[in-house]
């Protein structure tokens, strides 16, 4: 009887343990699965922004990415850079793009903004379209390099007149 307790008791404690384990096994795949979730949440953000295709294998790991330009990331590095030719002070981010590097290139349009809404006011001044009050937002250049959209009234006019579109 006492070596039948024994034996309950070993059993018992093999079976803690094996569930333990099998636990621990799958808490740790799921932590694994956010990190990829969340890294892949990342690069579709940036996917998203630019218009990037995007390819993966999550058999990789870690997760392997691959971003690739498309012809509206071209439309919109073109604008991008056009705005730099204008304003050297918006840089344009040559060896990132090179280097397919997206997030320093995000990371580049991002400190950029500093300088959007001094750049939107020298258009305007600049231009002989608008009437002297009017005024745009430093989104305006935004919008136009990233969704080739005019925010204010006269933008695309002041982009032909400058000779920046």
């Amino acid at each position: 009887m006492l070596a039948t307790r024994k034996f309950k008791a070993l059993i018992i404690l093999a079976l803690v343990i094996s569930l333990s384990f099998i636990s621990f096994i799958y808490i740790k795949a799921l932590i694994h699965e956010q990190k990829n979730e969340q890294v892949l949440s990342e690069y579709q953000s940036l996917v998203n922004k630019y218009k990037l295709d995007i390819m993966y294998n999550r058999l990789n790991d870690p997760i392997d990415v691959d971003l690739r330009s498309t012809q509206y990331t071209y439309d919109l590095l073109s604008r991008w850079k056009a705005i730099s030719i204008y304003a050297p002070e918006f840089i344009y981010p040559h060896q990132e793009i090179k280097e397919n590097n997206w997030f320093k290139v995000d990371e580049v349009l991002e400190n950029n903004s500093e300088h959007m809404q001094a750049i939107v006011d020298q258009m305007y001044e600049e231009s002989t379209i608008p009437p002297d009050e009017a005024r745009a937002s430093s989104g305006a250049i935004s919008h136009y390099i990233l969704y080739n959209s005019y925010e204010s009234q006269y933008f695309s006019e002041i982009l032909v007149d400058l000779d920046i579109e």
